[in-house]
């Protein structure tokens, strides 16, 4: 009695051969393969010069080497050697009244002891097999870590802000548009109302081989192979990769490190500020060890008058980025004095772009102006099989933002 669903695929095909002129004779018909093969047909190709990543020529012979070498190694080293999922039953459960509270409950001398928020990465990744806590400590009745503070200098907002209170803060929105245009733009109205910011900052990558139990590289260990090399890795790096190709994920992190923003963490040897700048250690691993916590993020107030800007894509509203670009232009007049542009989704870390950063600032910046200085920021790339798309995407996200930063000071 069910009715056939050929139809509908065959409907889905004809309305994008309408639309693109392209013959889709494949699925999965995602947007990937429309990218790219909207790409294959444009006259003018993007240069990427890998070459202006050295370490590019080291991965570009190891990933050659993959199917027929690599690969088969590492997997039955892994195999033998993997350390395998980390099952818990049940993990011990406190609530903190305080950070020095926490502190004493996150001892990493008794047992993997793990800080909860909003717990949206933190339970999902326990019945995953990517946490395995002993212990959970609850921070959200730590009245100090629960506070927005948009103050003369600088802004501050502690560990226990949730995502939809800074959507809702109109001090917030009104200082910092790119923080309050990026975080409306994560997961669901139900998720932000119990995610916090610091909680998007520090959670896991989001590799599906690593999500879904694959022995991989930085699951496994050393002599495990990083399946998205020779597997489905539309979603993957594409500058940047090394022995993982897992891009970060958290859309808060380039805005942050665009703002020039820091990280407090406390600790059994006192406090400590981290820039967001060098947070980060690889994709979803942070600098914070164990027993300690995040206590806030802070972002200093411009000396000058700046514009900032927040663009993304992703294959839904409120998906993970598959590129995303944060601009913040600082004015001298009429002039741009300093440029701050970091990326998200293509690389492992939220890097800023030095190279679109000074083009910024060169000169006058007509539209062909930006769109060569955008195209400066794929300059080193190295894409995967499935995922060349990306390289145009970032471009184009680029010189969306940098012109909208533009106009914003103009209008």
């Amino acid at each position: 009695g069910e009715h056939s669903i050929n139809p509908t695929v065959g409907a889905i095909a004809n309305a994008i051969t309408d639309a693109t002129g392209l013959y889709l004779k494949s699925l999965p018909m995602t947007p990937q393969k429309i990218l790219t093969a909207l790409g294959e047909g444009s006259p003018q190709k993007l240069a990427r010069k890998p070459w202006k990543r050295p370490f590019n020529a080291e991965i570009a012979t190891v990933r050659a080497l993959y199917p027929s070498t690599v690969f088969p190694l590492a997997k039955k080293l892994g195999a033998k050697f993997s350390k395998g999922r980390k099952q818990v039953e049940r993990f011990d459960f406190k609530v903190a009244k305080s950070v020095q509270q926490a502190l004493d409950l996150l001892n990493p001398d008794e047992g993997r002891a793990m800080v909860a928020a909003g717990g949206t990465d933190l339970y999902v990744g326990t019945r995953q097999g990517i946490y395995a806590p002993t212990r959970v400590v609850d921070i959200n009745a730590i009245d100090c870590l629960q506070s927005i503070d948009v103050g003369p200098n600088e802004t501050r907002i502690g560990a226990g802000v949730t995502l939809s209170r800074i959507i809702e803060h109109d001090a917030l929105r009104e200082r910092h548009p790119s923080l309050h245009e990026g975080v409306s733009l994560i997961a669901t109205t139900q998720v932000r109302n119990v995610a916090t910011l610091v909680g998007d900052l520090c959670q896991e990558k989001r590799c599906w081989f690593f999500r879904s139990a694959f022995p991989c590289y930085k699951f496994g260990g050393m002599t495990c192979p990083c399946y998205a090399v020779t597997g489905d890795n539309r979603h993957h790096s594409i500058k940047g990769a090394r022995r993982c190709a897992a891009p970060c994920v958290a859309d808060a992190a380039p805005i942050l490190n665009a703002l020039d923003a820091a990280v407090h963490i406390e600790g059994p040897a006192g406090s400590r500020v981290v820039p967001l700048s060098a947070f980060y250690t690889w994709s979803g691993e942070t600098v914070v060890g164990p027993g300690e916590l995040v206590s806030a993020v802070t972002i200093p107030r411009p000396a000058a008058p700046v514009t900032e800007v927040f663009e993304k894509y992703a294959q839904w509203r409120g998906d993970f980025a598959e590129a995303s670009v944060a601009i913040r232009l600082q004015w001298r007049g009429a002039e741009v004095s300093e440029a701050r542009v970091a990326f998200g989704g293509v690389s492992p870390l939220p890097e800023r772009c030095a190279q679109v950063e000074r083009a910024l600032v060169s000169g006058p910046l007509s539209n062909d102006a930006v769109r060569h200085a955008a195209e400066q920021g794929v300059h080193g790339a190295l894409p995967l099989r499935d995922n060349e798309n990306k390289v145009a995407l970032l471009v184009n996200l680029t010189e969306r933002a940098a012109l909208r930063a533009l106009g914003l000071r103009t209008t």
